[in-house]
């Protein structure tokens, strides 16, 4: 499966980035290949993605997705996040319908509204389980730099290894998720997850 999780960076003024982080290993019951990509960015604007499960139909259809948003034909300019994260899950249903596979999943959909001060950060997790697909808004703490939310194999992992950088110096920093998440790879106690750590974010202006 993977480890994939997200966090938010905050400062005085408020929320001011929006992280994803995953592993680089694709495995079976028998074999790990561990030069994977799971974490997709438009190269125009501020969108990114992530995923854990099911490997075939993600990376196809994420890099579909990231290819109509950077040549404009997905989203239009004012588009709100509830628009843009219905078009991405009627995008995702359709390729579902003709998918041979049953194997279940879920997407982390991370974007920004508006810049500067005036930023607004969401994230949705769409997840296929069953022969359905469900989207959910999940709350953006607004006080202080906190994990979001944490997915995957290696979830108990990552969270024991947030625990111990929450007790260090840096312990209110926002650099200790990718810190935890790191040090999760590196021990590899989740025979899931590895390879390199892959890291994108979201900023108050231009794009992911």
């Amino acid at each position: 499966m993977t480890s994939l999780i997200s966090w938010v960076g905050t400062d005085e003024r408020g929320n001011a980035s929006l992280y994803l982080a995953s592993d680089s290993r694709i495995s079976n019951n028998q074999e790990k290949w561990d030069f994977g990509r799971k974490l997709f960015t438009s190269q125009k604007y501020p969108e990114i993605f992530g995923y854990c499960g099911d490997v075939l139909f993600q990376t196809q259809i994420l890099g579909q997705i990231i290819q109509l948003i950077d040549n404009d034909i997905l989203f239009e300019p004012k588009d709100s996040h509830l628009l843009k994260t219905e078009k991405i899950f009627e995008r995702l249903n359709s390729g579902l319908e003709t998918y041979p596979y049953q194997l279940g999943f879920e997407i982390l959909y991370g974007t920004r509204q508006f810049s500067e001060m005036k930023s607004e950060f969401y994230l949705s997790k769409i997840a296929y389980h069953n022969r359905n697909l469900t989207s959910e808004f999940i709350d953006i703490p607004k006080e202080k730099s906190a994990l979001i939310i944490n997915l995957g194999t290696g979830k108990k992992f990552v969270d024991n290894y947030i625990g111990k950088w929450k007790q260090s110096d840096a312990g209110s920093t926002s650099r200790i998720y990718f810190s935890a998440f790191c040090d999760s790879l590196h021990f590899g106690e989740d025979l899931r997850s590895g390879g390199a750590p892959q890291l994108v974010g979201i900023y108050r202006n231009k794009g992911a």
